[in-house]
């Protein structure tokens, strides 16, 4: 399941011998469920890099509508683009699942990339990669119907929460309002609502509890055009 899996994360995929020197020295920390790791428009005061657990990124408009931009899980980073560009927070990101991190402070990370001046031409390689799904990203959110947009993010999640069956099916371990995937999805929760009884009707997914199940991959990935190539 782990070729579901989609970030944004800048550092992630930076050189693991790389970010482990940059983590190595991070305060531990806990965070609870339904707590906000930080908000948006606060001072950038470090990073975390997140050792388990489940976290949403999420940017509000003028109107108060949510918009989950991404999901964080073990082994990526939050908040690295404050201490990259030293601007304020640019999302809030919210825990969904009890998580544990290593925050390395702002000053820590400076002097870090100090004595590392390969950071930066590693840096410049990863968003040279990031610019590419950033184009992608906005032809999907362009050209994709609601449909379309809510089977990629039960896909996304499934990359995260998701736990394989015998029979093929993938029952999610943590429990997805529909209006967390309306967020995702930048859909009215009603039309979520509303797709999913369809999926149902077809057996492509269950849900029992708040619980998903996805019983056909392929169909789902049908749904958003997508292919074992990709």
């Amino acid at each position: 399941m782990d070729r579901l899996r989609k970030s944004s994360n800048l550092l992630k995929s930076l050189p693991e011998g790389l970010t482990s020197r940059l983590v190595e020295n991070g305060v531990r920390g806990h965070a609870k469920a339904d707590s906000v790791l930080f908000s948006a428009g606060e001072p950038g005061d470090g990073l975390y890099f997140i050792e388990a657990g489940l976290l949403k990124v999420v940017i509000v408009s003028p109107g108060g509508e949510e918009s989950v931009v991404s999901l964080l899980g073990p082994g990526e980073f939050a908040g690295e683009l404050a201490m990259i560009d030293g601007l304020p927070r640019s999302a809030s990101v919210v825990v969904l699942r009890d998580c544990s991190y290593r925050f390395i402070s702002k000053e820590s990370f400076q002097k870090f990339t100090a004595t590392h001046p390969e950071f930066y031409r590693e840096l410049a390689r990863v968003l040279s990669m990031r610019l590419r799904e950033a184009d992608q990203a906005l032809a999907a959110a362009t050209f994709l119907s609601g449909k379309e947009r809510l089977a990629r993010a039960l896909l996304d999640l499934a990359g995260y929460v998701g736990k394989p069956s015998d029979s093929g099916s993938v029952m999610f371990t943590f429990k997805v309002s529909n209006g967390d995937l309306a967020a995702m999805a930048g859909m009215a929760r009603e039309n979520v609502s509303r797709v999913l009884r369809e999926w149902r009707d077809r057996k492509l997914v269950s849900q029992s509890a708040h619980y998903h199940c996805i019983h056909d991959i392929a169909a789902l990935e049908r749904e958003v055009k997508l292919t074992t190539q990709k």
